[in-house]
């Protein structure tokens, strides 16, 4: 948001106008654009998708704005966004569109994200950090160690027990106990 608004006071001094208008709208994109990054990371994570999917899925996002912008059309989420930015310029309400889909994209991230354990994903954050502190210092025997520890995080595609097997070990099903 911050990095926006520094940028529409760049832009006020060279396409003129009120340099207040550009940092507030040049903001509003910036923000916009950061929460809509984020629910995309969250709905990735919490769908588990490869990275070659991620890839093809990013690669086509972009390939849409370049063909919004070879065709001079908007229709692109990301060219929507940008109309936000140029607002002190030529206010379009179709910019309003963009704030709405950062949105969509947000709710819909941490609804999906909901099956991620904050556990696991701590411990691999941990593991990460110490990865990359290991690879700055040169330690190539911490590095190997921390890359075989962090490939063994894993989820499991298949769970131990079942959701009616550990409530039954809980007392609650029909499994008796041992004498």
């Amino acid at each position: 948001m911050t990095t926006g608004a520094i940028l529409g006071i760049v832009a006020s001094h060279r396409l003129g106008g009120n340099w207040l208008a550009w940092a507030g709208c040049g903001g509003l994109a910036g923000g916009a654009t950061v929460v809509a990054a984020l629910g995309a990371a969250l709905m990735v994570s919490g769908l588990r998708l490869s990275r070659r999917v991620v890839n093809a899925l990013s690669a086509a996002a972009v390939l849409w704005s370049f063909a919004d912008v070879w065709t001079a059309k908007l229709t692109s989420p990301f060219s929507v966004l940008g109309q936000l930015a140029l607002w002190p310029l030529r206010w379009r309400p179709l910019g309003l569109v963009g704030v709405v889909f950062a949105g969509v994209v947000a709710a819909l991230g941490v609804a999906l994200v909901g099956g991620t354990s904050l556990e696991a994903s701590e411990r691999r954050a941990k593991l990460a950090g110490q990865l990359r502190f290991a690879v700055t210092t040169r330690d190539l025997r911490t590095v190997v160690l921390l890359r075989r520890q962090l490939a063994q995080e894993s989820a499991r595609g298949r769970p131990w027990m079942g959701i009616g097997h550990a409530r039954a070990m809980a007392g609650g099903g029909a499994l008796e106990e041992p004498n």
